[in-house]
């Protein structure tokens, strides 16, 4: 991995740090979340990490510019406690650099102190719900009554979570002893394998994070694209009942009788 820094980290002076991470993963939820604080916060872009375990292709922008897919790492300076924020074009292919991004990423994080890792990810159910409940597991007990106060955020049991959302916290906790949990929206499984996008998701973690951690970031965006999403789905459903009618009832053309 390939570390790009943009300033001197040994003279950086952080308040009791907390990290954020959001990378790609199911219904980009914990992408989205993570690009909503960034575009609410207007944090420093303190480094770029370039990993060869990306998948081989670039990104190009509605001017034509192409650039390498990367991990974005941000600092957002507060009066009460600073953030550090990652997320990331993609995440690594294999297992072993999925490992290797997960110590190099856990060891920046110590590097600068952080306190407390949290990882926003999404859980599949299998109907859309009307209000996304938050899945939390944490590295320990007190890390989730943190979590647990808040409405609407249950505990996570009996499961795995398969990527770096999951691996990060986890390992700098073995590794470092920094605390860690990972929040875990519903999402409809209708709503992932559809749209690929779910807003509504990422915005219950972010209830949850403006509770615990009185962030106060601003929702109204994502409720923009909740309101986008209400309307494919919409369309989508209706064009599927048009569909469905359309072969009970053929025309009388293509009717046939036999007597």
């Amino acid at each position: 991995m390939i570390f790009k820094r943009y300033i001197d980290l040994s003279q950086l002076k952080l308040k009791n740090p907390i990290g954020i991470i959001g990378l790609p993963g199911i219904g980009l939820v914990g992408k989205l979340a993570v690009e909503t604080i960034i575009e609410h916060a207007k944090p420093t872009k303190i480094a770029d990490v370039y990993s060869l375990d990306f998948p081989p292709r670039v990104i190009v922008d509605e001017n034509g510019i192409a650039r390498f897919l990367k991990t974005e790492i941000y600092l957002w300076k507060r009066d009460e406690q600073d953030v550090i924020i990652v997320t990331s074009d993609a995440q690594p292919q294999s297992l072993e650099g999925q490992f290797s991004y997960a110590k190099e990423i856990s060891e920046f994080f110590k590097t600068l102190g952080v306190k407390m890792i949290i990882a926003c990810a999404a859980n599949v159910v299998l109907s859309e719900p009307k209000k996304p409940k938050v899945h939390v597991t944490g590295t320990s007990e007190n890390v989730l009554k943190k979590f647990l106060n808040c409405d609407n955020v249950t505990i996570f049991k009996n499961g795995s979570i398969n990527g770096e959302n999951g691996l990060i916290p986890v390992l700098a906790n073995e590794l470092h002893g920094i605390d860690g949990a990972c929040l875990l929206a519903e999402t409809g499984q209708f709503t992932e394998q559809i749209l690929k996008a779910d807003p509504k998701a990422s915005k219950v973690i972010i209830e949850v994070l403006n509770t615990v951690f009185n962030l106060n970031v601003d929702l109204s965006p994502l409720e923009e694209k909740i309101a986008e999403m209400h309307k494919a789905l919409e369309r989508i459903q209706s064009r599927l009942m048009e569909e469905r009618r359309t072969v009970r009832e053929p025309s009388e053309d293509t009717r046939s009788y036999i007597s």
